[in-house]
């Protein structure tokens, strides 16, 4: 943005104030984002963002885990399940078009059909799907420490797959 205001300033001043100058900067950038998109600049843009947010949501469960309280077993637990959850949701938004808030095992399903979630991601995924219900309603008894920390893993496996 700032090189476009630029030069629109610069081709307005070389031209003696005309704007056809400017109208030929603005039909410049308009191609060039034009191209950037087709060639899909912004999806991989959101991409990574997506992939950097959800990292930091599993190294901050990951510095929780270094406490070895119950407490912050479960602390860390929720934030596993969601970026669980948030990752396979926008896998499915992205990568299989399955828009709004199905249940999860209805996305996962989307995603086998469309061939990103195969074996033996696939029967991961799903076997993750008791310690997000385990975790979200805070059913702590169930959850063990390794468990947490086998899901931010499988979390992080997806993110360098599909978010780097």
């Amino acid at each position: 943005m700032k090189t476009f205001l630029e030069t629109t300033k610069g081709a307005g001043s070389a031209t003696g104030g005309r704007s056809y100058g400017v109208g030929r900067v603005v039909n410049g950038t308009l191609e060039n984002l034009k191209g950037e998109l087709a060639a899909g600049f912004a999806g991989s843009l959101r991409q990574q963002m997506t992939g950097a947010v959800l990292t930091d949501f599993i190294g901050l469960a990951r510095s929780v885990l270094a406490d070895t309280t119950d407490g912050a077993k479960n602390v860390a637990a929720v934030l596993a399940a969601a970026a669980y959850e948030d990752t396979i949701r926008r896998m499915g938004r992205d990568l299989a078009g399955i828009m709004g808030r199905d249940d999860l095992n209805e996305v996962i399903e989307g995603l086998k059909k469309a061939g990103v979630l195969v074996a033996p991601q696939l029967g991961i995924a799903i076997s993750y799907l008791k310690f997000r219900n385990d975790a979200l309603h805070a059913d702590w008894a169930k959850i063990a420490r390794e468990s947490v920390h086998s899901v931010l893993g499988f979390v992080e496996q997806l993110l360098l797959k599909h978010f780097a």
